[in-house]
């Protein structure tokens, strides 16, 4: 089953208020899926890591920009996705949307099933900055539509 990882603290905790039901229309929509919630910040790039070395097909991302660029951290190492088959989807429930501006996407959960079920799926550009750290060490970071610091 697809797996939703689901920042409950996306959309000022307006997520997690909302999930209960939302949760009941995916599975009307698609059956039996699994979900795993963030907990802290970090947590949506370990849960997408662990997911796809375990044979993960289907990713979806409920929350903000910032659940977004965690789960797409958690998809690549060494600038290759870990595990090629594997698609990323989106329900985004952030303050700004900027990733699915871009994307045209209406912000409605009917439309994110409608495509997450019908639309074919679609490559888009990664971007990759290296950082240093305040302790010196460098860090690399993916980011799909905008960096900023």
């Amino acid at each position: 089953p697809p797996l939703f990882i689901v920042n409950p603290h996306s959309e000022s905790g307006k997520t997690g208020k909302r999930w209960p039901d939302m949760l009941s229309q995916i599975q009307s929509r698609f059956g039996k899926v699994a979900v795993a919630l963030t907990e802290g910040p970090g947590h949506a790039t370990t849960l997408t890591r662990e997911a796809l070395q375990k044979g993960a097909t289907h990713v979806v991302s409920v929350g903000g920009d910032g659940t977004l660029n965690e789960v797409l951290n958690g998809w690549l190492e060494a600038d290759q996705p870990l595990n090629p088959e594997a698609e990323l989807g989106l329900i985004m429930r952030g303050t700004g949307g900027d990733f699915r501006k871009s994307l045209g996407l209406e912000n409605d959960l009917h439309a994110y099933l409608d495509t997450l079920a019908e639309a074919p799926s679609r490559p888009v550009d990664v971007g990759k900055v290296t950082l240093t750290q305040a302790d010196g060490s460098p860090i690399q970071r993916y980011f799909l539509n905008i960096s900023s610091f």
